[in-house]
């Protein structure tokens, strides 16, 4: 008994299942006895005989299960090689959001009341990162990017420019953030 539905089958003579195997490497779209014939001109059998030998022996059906196996172990082929390119993006994406809430941090800390445009400037500008980078954490990680269920309303508000204020849903931060934390600690393991 075959192990896979493109070995060679009980019965199946070594020549025709060396020629089912030329018919299998000419590849998707290209598979066909005209084909087959034109690329192999050592095959010596006539058309008919070919079609009814590929009809006995299941040729088409074999061939799109081989396709279908190269096409599984391909992806799981670049899959492992993505997952190991995400990996590294998803931490350099934390450490940036680290150095920013760091930054934000520092800047509302400091905030005096003297210089309020170029304090609300960055202090704007990093909320800006911080959001953009959040947003690709959720993109890479298959998480939507919008959160629309907060179970905490906490909200961390700084000043911008007189009336204009920020706010921040640090609960939703925490979690995206321990979620991806957990990943890490849980593939070092």
């Amino acid at each position: 008994m075959p192990t896979y539905p493109w070995d060679r089958r009980k019965k199946e003579s070594s020549k025709h299942y060396d020629i089912f195997i030329k018919y299998v490497e000419l590849g998707m779209g290209n598979r066909s006895v005209d084909n087959l014939l034109e690329k192999h001109p050592d095959i010596k059998l006539k058309k008919k005989t070919i079609q009814n030998i590929s009809s006995k022996w299941e040729w088409v059906k074999r061939a799109e299960a081989y396709d279908e196996h190269e096409t599984l172990e391909r992806h799981k082929r670049y899959e492992g090689k993505l997952n190991v390119i995400l990996d590294t993006e998803v931490e350099r994406l934390v450490d940036r959001l680290k150095y920013i809430n760091e930054n934000i941090i520092e800047l509302n800390n400091n905030y005096d009341g003297s210089k309020q445009t170029s304090i609300s400037h960055s202090l704007a500008q990093n909320v800006n990162a911080h959001k953009s980078t959040l947003e690709e954490l959720f993109m890479i990680t298959g998480k939507p990017t919008e959160i629309r269920d907060v179970k905490n309303n906490t909200t961390l508000k700084g000043k911008l420019e007189h009336n204009t204020s920020i706010e921040y849903d640090a609960q939703a931060h925490r979690e995206a953030i321990e979620d991806l934390l957990q990943k890490k600690e849980n593939k070092e393991d």
